[in-house]
């Protein structure tokens, strides 16, 4: 299946962290994904309101590998 990818990172902290999801063919599963890793990372932050900076994404590709967590 392929996958997407997304790196969230929150520059005041120093915080980043890949994330990838199996079965990421269209801009709707994409969304979906970037959504769960933003949420997943403010939880993770600790904080609420904060922005943080999403990079590196793509969709319908292959496994991205170990240095992503799964979604």
């Amino acid at each position: 299946m392929p996958w997407g990818r997304v790196t969230i990172s929150y520059s005041p902290t120093g915080y980043t962290q890949n994330y990838k999801r199996n079965n990421v063919t269209t801009h709707v599963a994409e969304s979906a994904m970037i959504a769960a890793a933003v949420a997943d990372s403010v939880a993770r932050i600790g904080g609420s309101g904060i922005v943080v900076t999403r990079s590196n994404i793509a969709q319908n590709i292959p496994d991205p590998g170990p240095n992503y967590r799964v979604i």
